[in-house]
């Protein structure tokens, strides 16, 4: 396995937030790659109603969509669920919801949601997916190809 970046993202609030200032970095070059910048907004709401961080309190510190991204343009989503390394038996897995039907008047029309432990070769396999969706041509059946050249499907790898 390459080496974890951020794996005590979810021990404070500090490492919490530096963790996400990373991914906004990672996410700019994946913009500016795609010249997509400005395209991608958050959509998952950070604050509650009123203005009050739903991060203020460890518990609340889960790493659910630490980053995430709508274009209204594309009509698509992206999120990438953060995992503390020893949370999950895998170290990333990838997949295209499509919501086209079911809540086709408040949500886009489908999202990419990348699940990973955070390191070095994760947050690769992360940039390429996500350059990939961002470009409006790539359809549900290039992710879906993408994916599995990316991420096989015997599982992770033995610890």
């Amino acid at each position: 396995m390459s080496n974890l970046l951020h794996p005590h993202f979810l021990e404070s609030i500090t490492n919490y937030r530096e963790c996400e200032r990373y991914w906004q970095i990672v996410l700019n070059d994946v913009f500016l790659e795609s010249c997509t910048l400005g395209q991608w907004h958050r959509w998952i709401a950070d604050f509650k109603p009123g203005g009050t961080p739903f991060a203020l309190r460890e518990f609340e510190l889960d790493g659910s969509a630490i980053i995430n991204g709508r274009s209204y343009a594309t009509n698509r989503a992206f999120r990438v669920n953060q995992y503390a390394p020893g949370d999950i038996l895998w170290l990333i897995d990838a997949r295209v919801s499509d919501y086209s039907s079911e809540y086709a008047s408040t949500w886009p029309a489908s999202e990419l949601v990348i699940d990973l432990v955070l390191s070095e070769e994760t947050v690769e396999i992360a940039k390429r997916l996500l350059g990939k969706w961002m470009w409006p041509e790539t359809s549900h059946e290039d992710m879906r190809r993408l994916i599995a050249n990316l991420i096989p499907e015997e599982g992770p790898p033995p610890k």
